[in-house]
């Protein structure tokens, strides 16, 4: 690389024109947390998502990037640059560091804004002045603000880089630095902060950075100021806005739009769309030199894509975008700003770059995201081997991950903008719940037991349902591996006819294992299923009912948050005065195993158990012969949803537990 020069309005490199086109990307190094203008809960994104944003510019016809925000030198929060506004956070310049490095790689060049004068999560020009005594508003006045702030700025630039071991001022990926973002600053702070930077860092660039306000014809004349520009939003994004811009500049200095609503493609009203402002900006070109649409977020860690905080800022703006496929909406804008992309560069528009695969991370099915996909395809096959075929198209990142089918492996391909379709990624196979293993037993003579020994091996629930009488003692449970059980809700009808459900995740099992209900003339009966599938916190809720009389009660209704469910439901009925009766289950549950009521011995009960595919509300009845007293449970368990699948290579997804 060789650093970009200004010769009069045009940019140069290596003594030709630069021609470029830019895209913003406002949070590469540092994210918003509890909200856009609060410093609560920023975090630092992954190495991931720089990657995934700064490839998806490239191929969205970007050679620069205007890294305005979470780039820049920070204050006021522990993950910021300066978090006192004095001594520098060397945690969060290896974020930046990275930034810069990956884009270098990539052959990109990048603007870095210097101070915002808006209070988003990076700080602000009013946090600067109130952290050095300042009122807040006068941060390009007070001079007990501004030495403070200038020493900061020479501390940043004069930072080195981790990766390149370049002083931020040496490195030529960065071609120039915003003094502010859409500062109203009065001509005396733009000289003397353009001729300070300029002094630390003569080969780089400066911009004057009063974009939403007036071309300053003092920057115009300022010999250390190399670019001027506007942000196009509204009133402003019109042919008449340009060639105003470029009559004000008349040839000075380098003119570029830094940021524009990309949402106005789908502008009414009489207002000019977003093709017509191309087609102004490229008519204006070399007076207008380039642009760059606000703003782009990228995937997420897991699955889908980050918000773009411009999207909630309540301005009625909605000009911030999230990941190239996440609205189906703003396609249309984004392939207009990438064909507009290359035109700025004088360069036919190429065809779109094959994406890398999608990286599955399971659940429903989720998968991370790949930079510039348009959308992705889903296949399945029913073995590991081979064998797939396309199962669903046009998935997009805003979509709720996907619900499909259980016992099936599945993979997924990222689509271009040409339709050309990556490579697939590795499969998972969407596992759901099978019973292990399941046993009954109940109460001799009224008093506690334990179940004969099971082989429980390969399971990861155990779900408990027992009946008994509550009257005089409260049953408790036991089994032989001396696991951990959870008790959900007691429920007791008329005459102390009680039943409860216990589960235990992650047990302890194997073979020769036992269960044990605990109580001293309980008159008892226990149903014990043992289930692998299960999530690593498997439980989600809980609901049931109690009937003094009647031949029917249905548990409650139930609605599992996932596909490929678990619902466990148990009865326990008196039959004091009609023994013998048996217990069934609507809904297509499955009794594991049931025990009929013995006078003096035993209450009778049941358990029964669904897998459910498609998530739905479920309120089961259970029925019996004659008229009595019954109480019932029933529970909803989630499943692990996708497993990791070695692949050819013998190499390990990375992949996760449903969300």
């Amino acid at each position: 690389m060789a650093f970009i020069t200004r010769d009069t309005n045009r940019l140069k490199l290596s003594g030709v024109d630069w021609r470029c086109a830019g895209w913003g990307l406002p949070r590469l190094a540092l994210d918003w947390g509890t909200a856009w203008n609060s410093t609560t809960g920023v975090f630092y994104p992954s190495q991931f998502y720089v990657d995934d944003c700064l490839q998806t510019a490239v191929e969205l016809g970007a050679n620069w990037v205007r890294l305005h925000g979470s780039c820049s030198p920070t204050m006021g929060s522990a993950l910021t640059v300066f978090p006192d506004g004095i001594n520098l956070n060397t945690t969060a310049t290896d974020k930046i560091d990275y930034v810069i490095y990956k884009a270098s790689l990539l052959g990109l060049r990048l603007q870095i804004t210097l101070v915002d004068v808006y209070t988003f999560f990076w700080g602000g020009t009013a946090l600067w002045s109130t952290t050095f005594g300042g009122s807040g508003s006068d941060f390009f006045t007070n001079s007990s603000v501004i030495d403070p702030f200038k020493t900061a700025v020479s501390a940043f630039l004069n930072h080195t880089n981790i990766y390149n071991g370049l002083k931020y001022l040496q490195d030529e990926t960065i071609f120039s630095w915003c003094l502010t973002n859409e500062g109203n600053a009065p001509d005396s702070w733009i000289t003397n902060l353009a001729a300070y930077v300029k002094g630390i860092a003569p080969n780089q660039l400066v911009q004057d950075g009063r974009d939403l306000f007036s071309i300053s014809a003092s920057s115009l004349a300022n010999a250390n100021v190399d670019i001027v520009g506007n942000h196009g939003y509204d009133a402003k994004m019109t042919d008449t806005q340009v060639n105003a811009d470029i009559a004000t500049v008349a040839g000075a200095k380098v003119l570029i739009y830094g940021e524009y609503d990309l949402n106005r493609v789908r502008a009414a009203g009489g207002e000019d769309t977003l093709v017509d402002f191309y087609a102004a900006v490229e008519a204006g070109w070399p007076s207008i030199w380039s642009d760059a649409p606000w703003a782009l977020a990228g995937h997420g860690d897991t699955y889908g894509a980050e918000t773009n905080y411009d999207d909630y800022s309540g301005s009625g703006n909605d000009d911030g975008f999230d990941s190239l496929a996440f609205y189906a909406d703003k396609r249309d804008a984004l392939i207009a700003a990438r064909n507009h992309n290359y035109a700025m560069r004088g360069i036919s528009v190429p065809a779109a770059a094959v994406c890398s695969p999608p990286a599955n991370l399971g659940g429903r099915l989720y998968w991370r995201g790949s930079a510039a996909a348009d959308t992705y395809t889903i296949e399945q096959s029913s073995t590991a081997s081979g064998g797939y075929a396309s199962h669903t198209t046009g998935q997009r990142d805003s979509d709720t991950p996907v619900a499909l089918p259980a016992n099936k492996y599945y993979r997924v391909r990222a689509v271009n903008l040409d339709g050309v379709s990556s490579s697939p990624s590795q499969s998972v196979f969407l596992e759901s719940f099978a019973l292990v293993a399941h046993t009954v037993a109940a109460s001799a003579a009224g008093n506690g037991f334990t179940t004969s020994a099971i082989d429980t091996s390969g399971a990861d629930l155990i779900v408990l349902s027992i009946g008994y009488y509550n009257g005089i003692n409260t049953a408790t449970v036991s089994d032989s591996k001396s696991n951990t059980w959870t008790a959900l809700t007691q429920r007791v009808a008329t005459n102390n006819c009680a039943h409860r459900l216990f589960y235990c995740a992650s047990p302890t099992v194997g073979t020769g294992h036992t269960f044990t209900l605990t109580g001293n003339s309980t008159f008892g009966a226990m149903q014990v299923q043992a289930f692998s599938g299960a999530a690593a916190s498997p439980y989600v809720s809980e609901n049931g009912a109690t009937a003094g009389s009647g031949t029917s009660l249905q548990t409650g209704s139930l609605t599992p948050a996932e596909n490929n469910a678990l619902l466990v439901s148990g009865a326990c009925i008196r039959e004091a005065a009609n023994p013998g009766d048996t217990l069934s289950i609507n809904s297509s549950f499955s009794i594991s195993d049931s025990q009929i009521g013995v006078a003096s011995q035993n209450l009778g009960s049941a358990m029964a158990y669904k897998i459910q595919e498609a998530r739905g509300a479920e309120n089961p009845t259970w029925s019996w012969q004659n008229t009595d007293q019954v109480a019932t449970g029933i529970a909803v368990f989630n499943s692990i949803g996708a497993v990791a699948v070695v692949s050819a290579n013998g190499q390990l997804g990375f992949f996760g537990v449903g969300a």
